[in-house]
């Protein structure tokens, strides 16, 4: 399931990114049965915090500073939880898949803020596509 802007305009896109936002900080804070659970929801969150800034920008429904302001936070926090992920010693089969999917995740991140800043909406609509099979994937872990 994925958050999708109700509103339209930047009320409605920032309203769905804030929302984005606010869970994967309460995913930050919640305590978790496994470390890899955890890590796993805040990549996922991070991943959608991606793909509706992608979405927005395309649109131009939201002023380009607040993606940026956005994109900065999405990319520290997952460079945070990749290096998480990576100390993990839990033996947990899917640790080497989030850790792909988290790699993917943080290459596309300096393309996405270039294509934000721009403007370009073919570069946004080919990195949109890109991160939507993350997104699926982290799903197919069980770790969305």
């Amino acid at each position: 399931m994925q958050a999708r802007p109700r509103g339209r305009g930047a009320a409605g896109a920032l309203a769905a990114l804030a929302c984005v936002c606010t869970v994967a900080a309460c995913a930050n804070s919640a305590p978790a049965p496994h470390e890899l659970e955890r890590a796993g929801g805040t990549v996922y969150s991070q991943a959608q915090v991606m793909v509706l800034v992608a979405e927005a920008a395309m649109r131009g429904d939201a002023p380009r500073p607040a993606l940026g302001v956005m994109l900065d936070d999405a990319a520290q926090t997952l460079d945070d939880e990749r290096q998480k992920i990576a100390g993990l010693t839990e033996s947990d089969p899917r640790t080497p898949a989030l850790l792909r999917v988290a790699g993917r995740l943080q290459d596309a991140m300096p393309p996405l803020m270039a294509a934000t800043e721009s403007g370009d909406p073919g570069r946004l609509s080919r990195l949109h596509a890109e991160l939507e099979p993350a997104v699926t994937r982290l799903e197919a872990l069980g770790l969305s």
